[in-house]
Formats: structure tokens, sequence, C-alpha cells
């Protein structure tokens, strides 16, 4: 055949392989291989892609080379197949006219200086080549990219115009391709944003529109990394999503930010307009801006602005990793679509959150109003309760100190008639000293639920054994419960190893006190029962009774204060309605729990827990109050009593003349706690009564100056002072109290712990 019928022939089986192609990477694979095909297969041929917006190239593919691609890619240093660099000036003015052109063998200058001189003597003497062919690929005066081809020494290419021409035709259909895949890859950029504009529009949650927009911009020009910052109070800004999600330790002065210290973001807001960053490498940076750069190894920065009525709320960027990553026009135009759909997204998010902000706080509105209504409505039922409650209080409360204090006047002056027998004298006495008591206790009952409610009360830890507790109170009221006909008895007590405890022997005496009273004051018939078991750690303690019984409805309520299941309970039984209270105020202050189960008219079952606390030892640890022995008798004794009130003196100097058979009191007065100090200063006194509040100097000032006189005098408080809190206060300097009234047991009581 004629050579140029061989060229036509050539030329046209080429044309129609290449029709059939539909990737430029298949092209230049088919590309790279008939050329060397027309060098008789002796040559290397390579093909790299020129980007003329980065002015640098890559390699797409190098044919005859594969039985020493892994030495050559030994010898550079990196897969050959995956080169890439800057275009070299010097090569790119010679290859210009698209002709095929001998360029002097020269790898160093080829690849930008990028590699040594020692590369190309590795490479020369392991393929012992010579010479190196340039053509270039060329459509409407832009270079798309270049063939270059390297013979070995006696090779030549003889068919030159061929090259030339099937070159020429390759890139024809490299461009044709190119062109079909821009619009391609536009159309499915446009089929996208519509598909992300109407994901956006579908939700009205900004967190999780900021999210879609910044995961679906970076899709449009192919990029990997994006965030988005939106304007925040005082010029500067905030980090509303990122994609990829940033990890846990990022800086957090990046997720609110100055603005001033990332002038490109400052720009974009200033501006109004796109501003792009080819190359952060060469980029002026600042540290703020360098120190991001770094963390997420960013390359290229594009700063799209989304504008809301001329107004640039916030930033959209786009970044790539590592590699350079220049937006096209179109990509441009469409990020800036994109940016103004995401814009009026968040203007009418922002919309919706005022309105749904608005509708929130009309509908709290309402509700306040209403739970005001209603709290009003329950604050007058309340008050109107406890208005009742108090009358109710009040008027128990009168008959319940007017009752006593009927009988103690009464009675008191019929002791003064003369014409009275001593036995009806010694009757009426015992009367009034027993309603004396009665109110005293309704008294104490009083202080005691004001000392709970104010926190004052404390615990005060004692070594009590608890059967003989349980014993003692049994002996108490065995009495009363027999003037009823009732039986009073105990059962379940601890055993013997585990009865000895540490708690608060007054506060649990008293607890006991008020339910067996309680007991015994609504049982007509029956039995009372007290016990005592051990359950885990804690203890608990009841009393049961065969009474009247409680609405378990009802339960809760006898436990608050100056209140009783029936309002015919204190008409017909009497009480002040404070009993259950203090039991539940102690209780709770010991770290226990108090509670009834009851029927009406099958009795009750009070309960309550403490914890167990065991104490070391046994029962003769438990300190006891000292008898007086053979010895001491006939002993005497000075006592000095500090106390303004002439009566109270009187009082004490009665029962001081019989206290003690065995010991002689000499008893010296003070009028107030000067006169106190002055008389322990100049005389030798045994024991000293102090009063706490007195004129001149109170009680507790003397007391002071007198244990810095004479530290080992015992100084014992008689006050009225009876609160524990107040006790406490005072306690610091005093070695005992006792408080008004008080009877002879308990001054004999108290005297015998010191003589």
């Amino acid at each position: 055949m004629h050579e140029s019928e061989q060229r036509y022939a050539f030329l046209a089986q080429s044309a129609n392989d290449l029709s059939c192609t539909t990737s430029i990477k298949d092209i230049f694979a088919y590309t790279a291989k008939k050329i060397n095909q027309l060098l008789d297969g002796h040559s290397i041929v390579s093909i790299v892609e020129f980007n003329n917006v980065t002015n640098r190239w890559k390699m797409q593919h190098i044919e005859g080379v594969e039985k020493n691609i892994k030495k050559l890619s030994k010898v550079f240093g990196q897969d050959i197949s995956k080169l890439e660099g800057d275009i070299s000036t010097k090569y790119y003015k010679k290859i210009f006219s698209g002709r095929l052109t001998e360029v002097p063998l020269d790898i160093p200058g080829l690849f930008n200086n990028k590699f040594s001189n020692f590369i190309e003597k590795a490479i020369h003497k392991l393929l012992s080549i010579d010479k190196m062919y340039c053509i270039a690929f060329k459509q409407h005066k832009q270079l798309l990219g270049n063939i270059t081809m390297i013979t070995q020494n006696k090779t030549t290419p003889q068919k030159t115009d061929l090259i030339e021409a099937f070159v020429r035709l390759v890139s024809n259909f490299t461009n044709r391709l190119k062109i079909e895949e821009a619009i391609q890859k536009s159309n499915q950029r446009l089929e996208s944003f519509l598909e992300i504009s109407q994901k956006m529009t579908s939700t009205l949650e900004q967190k999780k529109v900021m999210q879609m927009i910044v995961d679906n911009a970076i899709k449009i020009p192919g990029l990997v990394s994006g965030a988005i910052y939106l304007q925040h109070p005082e010029e500067s800004i905030r980090l509303a999503a990122t994609s990829p999600a940033l990890p846990d330790d990022f800086p957090e002065h990046f997720r609110v930010a100055i603005l001033k210290d990332h002038p490109h973001i400052e720009r974009t807001f200033r501006t109004g307009k796109p501003v792009l960053m080819a190359d952060a490498l060469s980029a002026k940076l600042t540290p703020a801006e360098q120190e991001i750069i770094n963390l997420r190894k960013l390359r290229s920065n594009h700063y799209m602005p989304i504008r809301v009525r001329e107004k640039t709320i916030g930033v959209l960027i786009l970044s790539s990793i590592d590699k350079i990553h220049i937006l096209t026009d179109e990509e441009i135009h469409m990020l800036h679509g994109f940016a103004n759909q995401a814009a009026h997204i968040i203007e009418n998010i922002h919309h919706y959150e005022t309105w749904k902000q608005h509708a929130r706080d009309l509908a709290k509105e309402v509700n306040e109003r209403k739970r005001m209504e209603r709290d009003l409505i329950k604050a007058k039922e309340k008050a109107e309760e406890a208005n009742r409650l108090k009358t109710a209080f009040l008027q128990n409360m009168s008959h319940e100190i007017r009752t006593p204090l009927n009988s103690i006047i009464g009675f008191s002056e019929l002791i003064n008639n003369p014409d009275i027998d001593e036995g009806r004298r010694k009757h009426f006495t015992d009367i009034i000293i027993e309603r004396g008591w009665q109110l005293t206790s309704i008294i104490d009952d009083i202080i005691t639920i004001s000392s709970l409610e104010t926190g004052q009360e404390r615990l005060r830890s004692d070594n009590i054994h608890i059967n003989e507790l349980i014993v003692d109170q049994i002996s108490t009221f065995t009495r009363q419960a027999n003037s009823k006909g009732i039986l009073l008895t105990a059962e379940q007590l601890l055993p013997e190893e585990e009865a000895l405890v540490y708690t608060d022997k007054t506060k649990l005496v008293q607890i006991l006190n008020n339910l067996i009273t309680n007991a015994l004051k609504f049982t007509e018939e029956g039995k009372v029962v007290v016990g005592c078991q051990k359950q885990d750690n804690k203890l608990r303690f009841y009393v049961r009774d065969t009474g009247i019984g409680i609405d378990q409805s009802k339960a809760t309520m006898i436990f608050e204060r100056f209140t009783q299941a029936d309002d015919t309970i204190s008409r017909d039984f009497g009480g002040t309605g404070l009993g259950l209270s203090i039991c539940k105020g102690f209780v709770e202050l010991m770290s226990g729990a108090i509670w009834v189960e009851s029927e009406p008219g099958k009795g009750a079952t009070f309960q309550f827990t403490i914890p167990y606390k065991a104490v070391k030892g046994n029962a003769e640890n438990i300190p006891s109050i000292p008898e007086i022995s053979a010895a001491e008798k006939e002993k005497s004794i000075t006592l000095l009593v500090a106390e303004d009130e002439a009566a109270n003196f009187a009082y004490l100097e009665a029962l001081l003349e019989t206290l003690f058979d065995t010991i002689v009191i000499q008893l010296i007065h003070a009028d107030n706690g000067q006169e106190a100090i002055d008389i322990c200063r100049e005389q030798q006194i045994d024991l000293v009564l102090m009063d706490i509040k007195m004129p001149v100097m109170d009680g507790y000032t003397a007391t002071k100056q007198i244990k810095s006189l004479k530290p080992h005098l015992p100084v014992i408080a008689q006050t009225a002072y009876a609160l524990k809190s107040e006790m406490h206060q005072y306690g610091d300097v005093f070695d005992d109290y006792i408080t008004k009234p008080f009877n002879m047991e308990k001054l004999r009581h108290v005297f015998r712990k010191y003589f």
C-alpha cells in the first residue's frame, strides 16, 4: 500500500477508535500506545495534562516501561505514574508551536530542577536513551498537555508528519470529550444544587440547615473541607458548622473568634464579594489564620459571602487539603447562587425562630398567668386553712393553758384559807404542782417546735442501753395505764450484745414519751405494746395500741404542727397537736423516718427508725450518778447564788435548806454578775448557781471572768433559757445547767455530780 494511503488508513482507524472512547484517561492511554507503535515500540512515551490556572502538570499515562517501572520509581523516589509538578517555562515555549520538536535530554530542566543530574545519569544507564522529543496537545492557542518521547540511541521518529496529524486528531477528540464532560458535570451540579436546595427548605432547624449547607457546598467543586462562620456580637464571628466535624480538642478561640484576626473573612464581610486564596503556602496570613491552616492542613481557601438584603450575615469557606484547587467561573457562579439560597433559608429560619419564640413566650405568659391563678387559689385556700388552724390552735392552746392555770390559781387561793385541814392543804398543793408541770410541758412543746422549725436543735449522742430505756418508759407510764385498765408491755427487745448503742437519749426518750402518751390517751381498753428491732443498719421502734385508730388518708397530716386527725379530738381528748410534730422533727434530725399504720376502730401502730450505731463494750460503760458515801456525812459547802429576782432566790433558799441530810450548805447571795465576781475573788466558794439574765453584768460574762480567776470552781447555770441552741451557746463556760422551773429532785440530781 502507498505511504499516503497507509497514513490515511491509520488516521481513519484512529478516529474510529477514539470515537468509541468514553474517557480522557482512555484517550491518553490509547494515544501513548499508538505513538509507541509508530516508533517501533522502542521508546518511552509519557503524557502529561496541563492546568493553565495553577500552572502545573500531572502525569496521565506512561508507556514502554512496564519492565522497568519499579526501577524507575525507585530512582525517582516515587511512583512515576503519579508524577506532577510546575510547568517548565523553558519547555513550554519550545512546544507551543504544536509541532514535534527535539529537545535536549535534560531531566532536571524538564522537571523544573525538581530532580538532580544524578537521576538523569541513572535513567540513561538503566534505559540506554539519549534522544527526547516533545509535542503538545493544543486547542485554540491553548496548550492542553504534552507528549514526551524518549528513544534509544539509533532510533529516530521517521513518521513526524503522521505523529503530528495523529496528535491533532487526538486533541480534537480530547477537547470534545472535555466539553461533554463539562456539560455533564454542569448538569449534575445543577441537579445536585436543586436537590440540596429542596433538602435545605425541608427543615427549620438552624443547626441542621447549617450542617447541610456546608456538607453539600463542598460537593459542588469537589472539595473535602468546609465551614460556615456567622456574624456574632462585638466584632466577632461564630463557627456554625464544619465538614468534616471538628475534633473535641479543637481550640475554643476558633469557635468564637475575633473578626480582625481573620482578614480574609473580614474582607468577605466588608465587600460582600468572594475572596479566593489559591495557595495558603504563598498567601499573607495572620498568626490566627496560619494556626487554623496548619491545624486542618488546608491549601486552597475560598470565602463565599452569605448575604441577605445587601448585608453579609455569614461566610461560607471551602478548602482543599494538601493540594491546590482553583475554582472555575462556573463553580464560583454556582456557589454564589448556593450561598444566596442558603442566606434566604437562614433568614426564613430566623423569622420562624422569632415567631416560635414569640409563641413560646406567649404560651409561657398564659401558662404563668394560669399558674399564678392556681397559686393564688392554693395560697388563698392555704391561708384560709392556716387561719382556721391558727384559730383552732389558739383556742385549743388557750384551753390547754387556762385549764391548769385555773387549778393553780384556784387552789393557791384555797390553801391560804386557815380553816382547811392539812390533808386537804397537801392535796391542793399536789394539784398545783401537777398542773404547774403540765403547764411547763406545754411551754416546752412550743419552745421545742419553734427550735425545730428554726433549725436550732442539735444532737447530743450518749451511750444508752435500749432495752433498759424501754423498760424505764414502761415503768414510768404503768401507773397511768393501770388507772385506765390498759395493759402496757414491751416485746421484741434487742439481744443483749446489740442493746448498747450511741444516740441522743433525751430526744429518743421524748419521742417514746409522746407516742406512749398518745397511745394511752386514745385507747379505752385493750393494750399498748412497745418494741424495738434491729433491721440492717437501723433500729425500728414501734408503739402499737388497740385504740380508736386513724383514717389512713390522714396518716401524713397528723405529723404536721397544730394538726390533729379530727377537730373533735382536741375537744374530747385534749392536747396541743404538737406531740407528733415534735416526734417527726426529732426523728428526721436523727436521720430517720416516722410513719403510722392504722384503720379507724382497729388501733394504730406508730413506727420510727433511727441509725444503729453500736457501742464497743458493755453496759458497765454507761455513766451513773455517784452515790454519797458514809465518809461524806456532815460535809459543809459554801454556795454562791447569783439571782436578781428575790422570789427565785427565796425559792432556792427554801429548797437548799432541806436538799441534803449529810451536807450543810452555807448560802451567799449576789444580785448581779459583778457582785458575784467580787465575792468569788474575796471568799472561798465551793459552787456557784449563776442566773444568766441579770442587771449590771450578765451571768455568762461574769462566769468567764470567774473561770479566769478560779478555773476549777464549778459554775452551774440556772436559767429560763430553755432552747437547746441557747444552752449550747452558753455551754462553753458553764460546767452544767438547770432550766427553770425546777424542783428539789432536779436540783439534787445536778448537785450530786459535784458533792
